[in-house]
């Protein structure tokens, strides 16, 4: 389905978005901000760079522990990559 279709979705359930497609959702939230956040994972197509699953996990353990409010915003999880 289309991005916006999943956005959509998201908003109305007010449902944080994990995405690894950023561009299209930063976008997204350009145009609407009001929601209950947009998580985007960037990848490269370089498994020395790219997150794996733990470090996806682990990267959202970071942000929730570091105790940000995540509504109305877009954050890069792999700035919590550590």
């Amino acid at each position: 389905m289309d991005d916006a279709v999943h956005f959509s979705h998201a908003m109305r359930n007010s449902q944080v978005l994990l995405t690894k497609n950023p561009n299209d959702f930063e976008i997204l939230h350009q145009a609407q901000s009001q929601h209950a956040g947009i998580i985007a994972i960037y990848q490269d197509n370089d498994p020395s760079r790219d997150m794996n699953y733990a470090e996806i996990v682990q990267a959202i353990r970071n942000l929730e522990n570091a105790g940000i409010d995540i509504g109305n915003t877009f954050h890069v999880l792999n700035a919590w990559r550590y």
